[in-house]
């Protein structure tokens, strides 16, 4: 197959995923390292590692995600996958609801969340956060307990939007681009920026 990016022919290589038991099919470029999974074996080894959280009834606001099983600091939460992969334009054009479960990723590209991964919701004290496309667990999180992330971090976009997460440390606001956020907020995040926002947004070091 050729890479979507440069045209190169990518070559086969195995992706190994911590918390499955197999590694997943992939493809990467030799010109740009562009890797493109294959479909049907990601969707196995997704619903493997996803196995350790449900679905149900949140005190902070709708349906939210929920551990099956203790986690441990550390440990992959949830592996997302996307129902899509947008450019800005694409973005533009869907639904305002579908917009709210659609995230930047870097290099231009939109990512329109798949389910578990849009059914988390923001706390201002999360037990998650996002690295490469997975949720990982920020501290040892009890079987039971609501999975959380902030919005906030990573985000470039200008809303802002009202805080039920009902955490000490509330906020009251969460502002969808992190720069907006307080110096103190921001300095305790910034450890968990993803690359591609260093990247982009250099004004972070």
């Amino acid at each position: 197959m050729e890479c979507e990016e440069c045209g190169k022919e990518m070559r086969p290589v195995k992706v190994r995923i911590e918390g499955a038991q197999q590694n997943v099919q992939s493809y990467q470029c030799p010109g740009c390292d562009r890797v493109e999974f294959e479909p049907e074996t990601s969707k196995k080894v997704v619903a493997e590692v996803n196995c350790g959280i449900t679905l149900k009834p949140s005190n902070i606001k709708g349906k939210g995600v929920f551990a099956a099983r203790d986690f441990k600091k550390g440990d992959i939460v949830i592996v997302w996958h996307p129902k899509a992969v947008l450019s800005k334009m694409d973005f533009q054009s869907l639904s305002e609801d579908e917009k709210t479960h659609a995230t930047y990723a870097g290099n231009g590209e939109y990512l329109v969340q798949g389910s578990p991964e849009r059914f988390i919701n923001h706390s201002c004290e999360p037990n998650t956060y996002t690295h490469e496309r997975k949720d990982i667990a920020l501290k040892d999180i009890k079987k039971g307990e609501e999975i959380t992330g902030d919005y906030s971090l990573n985000g470039v976009e200008d809303w802002t939007m009202e805080c039920t997460c009902g955490s000490k440390n509330c906020r009251k606001i969460i502002y969808g681009d992190f720069m907006k956020l307080d110096d103190k907020t921001r300095k305790r995040l910034e450890p968990y920026l993803e690359d591609w926002y260093r990247e982009e947004f250099n004004s972070i070091k």
